[in-house]
């Protein structure tokens, strides 16, 4: 391995070079995070826990960011039953990766709508744990069902959370609000909205709206992102850019391609 300040990984290539570099030679930022045992570096889930002292950074992609951003506000506190948690996730076709597949032919993803990975989809372990390194605790229900859906790039989210009674009088809204006021890529939207995948597509924002349906013990949490960028290539330049030191929003401010 040359030495170099910054290094792009997939897991297959990272695994290829053993043994990892020692603290001095370089940082590594790995793009997508399989289940396993790391030899080396210091592993964190979220990017504001990141910090310029860490060698190796594991970026969640794609759909697993829309359902930790969701959930982030509220994981941490005992306002919901984190026992019962449901993410109904629409995924674009791009986010299955640039491959020939039947599944990914345009007769095929076009025009059509469909759920997949239904029994266990791939990503749920790492979901699972970022909710548990939230809560605090090993109390976690998941029920994660992704979708299929004919576009090309785009995320939506819709997160369910059944609220206890001593968060019954929680303003969710103003909790959200005040939680994500100083990240520059969150955008909580006013109440009642409801957020548009083309709203963020080509950029690195992600913006969420709130739903408390007749004020009842429901919370719907909708999170749209962009799977290239927010759920891939520019949260790992977001990353990178706290590894060493540099404004978060370094490169990332370009706004969303309209129409």
């Amino acid at each position: 391995m040359k030495k170099s300040d910054f290094n792009y990984f997939l897991p297959e290539n990272l695994i290829a070079q053993a043994p990892l570099p020692q603290r001095t030679e370089s940082r590594l930022l790995m793009l997508n995070r399989q289940t396993g045992d790391i030899r080396d570096g210091q592993f964190t889930d979220f990017i504001d826990l990141i910090s310029p002292n860490d060698l190796l950074v594991f970026n969640n992609t794609k759909v697993i960011a829309a359902r930790l951003f969701g959930a982030k506000s509220t994981g941490g506190k005992k306002l919901i039953d984190t026992s019962y948690l449901i993410s109904d996730s629409k995924s674009g076709v791009s986010g299955a990766g640039r491959k020939a597949e039947v599944g990914t032919l345009l007769a095929e993803a076009g025009d059509n709508f469909k759920a997949y990975g239904v029994k266990g989809h791939r990503h749920s372990p790492e979901i699972i744990q970022g909710l548990k390194a939230i809560a605090g605790h090993d109390d976690i229900g998941l029920t994660f069902v992704p979708h299929l859906t004919p576009m090309i790039r785009g995320i939506h989210s819709t997160l369910y959370a059944k609220i206890t009674p001593e968060g019954r009088d929680t303003d969710f809204q103003a909790l959200f609000e005040k939680f994500y006021a100083n990240e520059p890529f969150v955008d909580v939207m006013p109440a009642g909205s409801h957020p548009e995948t083309r709203s963020v597509r080509g950029s690195n924002a992600l913006r969420i709206a709130i739903h408390r349906p007749n004020n009842g013990d429901m919370l719907i949490i909708l999170v749209v992102e962009d799977n290239l960028v927010k759920g891939a290539s520019g949260q790992g330049v977001q990353c990178m850019n706290l590894m060493f030191g540099l404004p978060e929003d370094m490169g990332l401010k370009h706004i969303a391609l309209l129409p």
